[in-house]
């Protein structure tokens, strides 16, 4: 679902879409609607696909009239239409001027790669807040510097100006005793983190391994997969029909990412993965995602509870990491190091090294499902 037309009680008829300024259906709906969305908007102040369906079921409590709007409006041309909206505040020319410019400094589109992800690395960077009404923000920005009219497609090669511009940091002068020379100071040489091979990572636990070793036995699939999934049960049941056990489990999906903040995507994309709904493990055990432990392989009792297991599984081992502090795996290379790295003996580990390419490809076909 993309849009609602709701019927006023003063007889007129207004609709909204996802990827609406809430302010803007405040205005649209125009009468006394109080709190209405405090319990709706996710912080970002934007309607997101799944924040409509919580919209229309509130609307039809305050005895709204409400249809579901046939106008083709997908999850993501409505996004892009909030993000020119954002873009249009702006003059190219006058931004320009607080944006690094120089060839050196743009950022060049590689496959994998999002705007979305983009504009929170730099925001990350700068120091700047990153929460998701300010990676918005950095979109339409980006999108206004580099004339892009759809954010969701942009050409692999493509160099953005993305980075603010900063003052140059002076350093500051060396304090030197009076007829004395200043003291050397020698610079010590950077920490490199050796390269290591496949064959090499076999004998290293994913906590000897650095971040950069990660990306380069398993590639750089930087996706986070707290980043929520824009659709919805109904988008997610489009493309699991057929793929056995997992066929029209698209609600459980989206109730794990709701409850534990892990994509519903990046989660569908792991069943898919590791099973395709049609495994022995999961026609026979429901086990879709492959979980294990130290006596075989795990039964469920239904898909929707492995759905769940493994959603708590990523948010507490992985993203929170519970009993080792400070290190959080939030990318899918990051994941691939501890959930199926080479290293492991059970199976067969060459092919675990492409684990986080099979999940990110799986999720970017239920991206464009």
């Amino acid at each position: 679902m993309s849009g609602l037309n709701v019927k006023l009680q003063n007889g007129g008829t207004v609709n909204i879409n996802t990827g609406e300024h809430i302010d803007n259906i405040k205005k649209k709906l125009g009468e006394d609607i109080g709190n209405f969305f405090e319990s709706i908007d996710n912080g970002n102040k934007i309607l997101d696909a799944n924040e409509i369906d919580k919209l229309k079921s509130k609307l039809i409590e305050k005895n709204y009239k409400v249809e579901v709007a046939a106008d083709g409006n997908t999850p993501a041309k409505a996004y892009n239409a909030a993000i020119q909206n954002i873009r249009s505040k702006y003059d190219p020319e006058k931004l320009k001027k607080d944006f690094k410019t120089e060839e050196a400094d743009l950022h060049e589109i590689k496959r994998g790669d999002s705007l979305y992800a983009i504009a929170k690395n730099a925001l990350r960077k700068e120091g700047l807040p990153h929460d998701a009404r300010s990676i918005n923000e950095r979109i339409g920005q980006i999108a206004c510097l580099n004339n892009i009219n759809d954010v969701n497609n942009v050409k692999v090669g493509t160099k953005l100006i993305v980075n603010l511009a900063a003052p140059k940091a002076i350093p500051p002068k060396a304090v030197v005793a009076e007829n004395k020379p200043a003291p050397k100071i020698s610079k010590a040489e950077p920490k490199q983190n050796p390269k290591i091979s496949h064959s090499s990572a076999k004998n290293l636990h994913w906590t000897q391994m650095s971040d950069e070793q990660m990306r380069e036995i398993y590639g750089n699939y930087s996706r986070d997969i707290t980043t929520p999934y824009s659709g919805n049960a109904e988008d997610l049941n489009r493309y699991l029909k057929g793929k056995g056990v997992l066929s029209g489990q698209g609600q459980a999906f989206i109730d794990a990412q709701n409850k534990y903040g892990i994509s519903a995507a990046v989660l569908a994309g792991i069943a898919i993965s590791e099973s395709g709904g049609t495994s022995s493990l999961a026609r026979k055990r429901f086990n879709v995602t492959s979980i294990s432990s130290s006596r075989g392989w795990r039964r469920f009792n239904n898909v929707s509870e492995c759905i769940d297991y493994t959603a708590s599984m990523l948010a507490n081992r992985y993203v929170k990491n519970s009993g080792l502090s400070g290190v959080s795996l939030k990318t899918l290379y990051q994941i691939n190091a501890k959930y199926c790295p080479v290293s492991d003996t059970r199976n067969n580990s060459s092919n675990n090294r492409f684990w986080a390419q099979n999940v990110e490809n799986k999720v970017r076909e239920i991206e464009k499902a």
